[in-house]
Formats: structure tokens, sequence, C-alpha cells
């Protein structure tokens, strides 16, 4: 699903209580790592998977003497005459300065979905006015000036939404390729024994419909090129990532000119990469689209004959999981394959570990009542959309905004 305009990379296919007497401030750790890739699959910088943490956590006991003696021990009369004897109004003016649900955030639980990849004025408008609590907002941030994401973040921060950067991580627009060529070959001054050595073998094939090219993630210099862009998103604000092209790995699993073995190589590095860009920063919230080969226990690689490998397990579990998978063109496919992807789908839902979005075409699925009550039954949170080929000209619709 990628954003089909010249200068985009791609568009595909309650607060909480608490009491007032102890404040805490969480200070998000700095995680810094450049890949990990399973032992013996080349390296990052340094020596590879190492990653750094930094961690400030401050407790601050304000608000001591509306605790009980026992609770806070030592001088309790004379704290309790203390507090009987302050006015009603300075009580109420700390519990207003200092809510506990200011300091502390609720746990962020995915419920809706809204995607947007333009920059129309009017429907950006659109787009805040329909944010609500637990929402997943993504837009493309080439296609928003600082005002416009400023209006979008503050919406989310005051409903409870969060604004997720779409970013592709296996392909790269026909119009970036010299720009990235050039990282590569500094990149390639200060790096030794690079898995990939030429920057032509980083790019695997064409893809016409959205003029761009897949790239082999085994590239170091292509993980870091992406690393940047992410920092970059970063900054700006944004509460998270939409990690698109992910499905570029399937290109590798069916690769009949590479040996097996090279292939599998290839599927661990876009396993270990999509794993590295959520511990990058574990508080940002993470959704995968595509690469449904990757989300079971198991990956097949080859072709009659072939390997079983490790995959992300999704619903299984794990720290540096994605938090969410974006089934696009959902319930589209009538195939063994399609039917054994929706499957583990429902078995990822069912799980807790990850949410499963789904989002249906008018151009394959036709109708939208019965794709939402399919959605509804599986429990997926549902999107509309026309096709993949207009997300920069409309917004994604759900059942409650369908005839707006």
């Amino acid at each position: 699903m990628q954003p089909s305009k010249p200068n985009a990379i791609r568009l595909p296919g309650g607060a909480m209580g608490g009491s007032v007497a102890r404040l805490v401030y969480h200070f998000r750790p700095r995680r810094e790592q450049f890949l990990p890739l399973p032992k013996g699959e080349g390296r990052g910088e340094g020596e590879g998977s190492n990653i750094k943490f930094t961690t400030n956590t401050l407790t601050r006991d304000t608000a001591r003497a509306s605790l009980a003696p026992e609770e806070r021990g030592g001088e309790g009369p004379r704290e309790r005459g203390f507090l009987s004897r302050a006015p009603i109004h300075l009580l109420l003016l700390a519990w207003i300065a200092f809510p506990s649900s200011a300091l502390v955030a609720a746990p962020f639980t995915p419920s809706t979905f809204q995607l947007y990849y333009g920059r129309d004025a009017t429907l950006l408008s659109q787009m805040s006015a329909r944010m609500t609590n637990g929402q997943m907002v993504v837009v493309e941030p080439r296609s928003l000036n600082a005002d416009r994401l400023a209006t979008l973040l503050d919406h989310a921060n005051r409903t409870g939404a969060k604004v997720i950067g779409y970013i592709s991580i296996g392909e790269i627009h026909n119009s970036r390729i010299a720009e990235f060529t050039s990282f590569f070959e500094r990149f390639q001054k200060t790096n030794t024994n690079l898995k990939i050595r030429t920057v032509n073998d980083v790019f695997l094939n064409r893809n016409a419909q959205f003029n761009s090219t897949r790239v082999d993630v085994l590239s170091e210099a292509w993980r870091a090129w992406v690393m940047q862009d992410i920092d970059g998103i970063y900054t700006r604000g944004f509460h998270g990532l939409m990690l698109d092209t992910v499905d570029t790995v399937d290109a590798c699993i069916g690769k009949k000119d590479w040996p097996i073995p090279r292939r599998v190589e290839s599927v661990q590095a876009m396993v270990s990469f999509v794993r590295a860009i959520k511990a990058r920063d574990r508080g940002k919230f993470i959704v995968q689209n595509r690469g449904l080969n990757l989300i079971g226990e198991k990956v097949f690689v080859g072709d009659a004959s072939g390997v079983e490998i490790p995959g992300l397990t999704l619903a299984g579990g794990h720290a540096d999981n994605p938090d969410g998978v974006l089934w696009e063109n959902a319930f589209a496919g009538t195939d063994g394959w399609s039917k054994n992807k929706e499957k583990q789908l429902l078995e990822i839902q069912r799980s807790g570990k990850t949410a499963v979005i789904a989002l249906g075409y008018a151009q394959t699925v036709r109708e939208p009542a019965p794709f939402f009550q399919k959605c509804a039954a599986a429990r997926f949170i549902p999107a509309w959309a026309t096709s993949s080929e207009v997300l920069h000209r409309e917004l994604t619709t759900g059942p409650a905004w369908l005839n707006q």
C-alpha cells in the first residue's frame, strides 16, 4: 500500500485515577540499535545486535501529608494538623495542577483506524474531527507541513489517539534511488565486511504499479538508511510507524536464482528488521502492513521443497513484535493461502498480543456491509476504501462514517 504520488515512498494495495500524593515522571528510555540478526548473519555497527539503554525515572512525594501516619511514618500528628487547617480551595488547586492522569498515561488500546496519505486541508480536518480514544491514524509524513502535523498531534493527544507515520521498509521510490546510492557509497567507506557490497545488489526488481524498486533488507546500508528516516519521523513527534512493503520478503522466499540458504538469509533479515524497528523505541506504536508470510510461528522458504525457519509468531508474543498487523485487501482471496492467513490472523486477534486491522477495498470486495459484518465477527478493527491507488485522495472509512 504505497503513496502513488511522485515524491512519496509507497501507497499500498479515560484517564487513569490515582492519588495526588505521588507523582511519577517517566522519561522514555532511549534505545540505540543498528539491527539484530541471527548469529552468523551479518552485523550492524560495532557488534551488530548490541543495544544500549539509558533510562531515567524520577519519583516525587509531593503531598506526603495527605497519607495516614502509619503509611508515611514519623511526625504524623503535626502533619495531619497542617492538612486539617489547609483551605479546601488550595487542595483542589493542587489536584487540578497535578492530576495523576496528566503524568502517567493510560495504556493505549487500539480500537479504530483511519488512513490518509494526502495533504488536502479539508480531509485532514475531517480526519481530526473523527479522532477517538484508541484510534490509529496513519498519514504520510512527507505530505504534512509542521502546522498540519501539529494540529493532528494536538487532536490526537487530547483524544487519546495516535498519529502514525507511513514508511516503506522493503521498497524505495525510484525518485530516491540516486539519494540512496550516494548514501550507500559513503556507508561503504566507513563499514567493512558488508553482506551486500554493491548498490546494484541491493535492488531486487521493479514495482511498476507504484514506480518503486524492491530492496533486499539484508543490506546493512539499506537498514541504516531506513533507520535514519525513522529517526527523522520520530523527531517530528509521531507516535509510531506503519511499516509498509514488508511483503518484499516474498520475492526473496521464491527467488529461484538464489540457493535456499541465500534466501533464508534475506528472510531472516526482514524478521529481524521488523523487530529492530520496534526495539528502536518500544514506546512507539508499530503497525506492520502486508508480509503475512512472516506472521506465524514458521516461514517456509523454497519452492516445491525448502526449509522452515522461525517467523514473528505474532500470536505468541515477543517484546519487539509489532503492536498491530494490517491485513490489506482483507477477505478478498478465496485460495488456500488466503484462507490459511485468515485463520492465522484470527488466532493472533484472539491471543491479544497483536491488534489485527482489516482494510477492505470496494475494488475487490465490492460491498462494505458483508465486510464489516465479517470484521465484527472476527473482532478485527475495520477500515474501508475504494482501492489502494486512491488513498492519497480519500480517507478510509469505518462503519460509523460510511455515509458521511
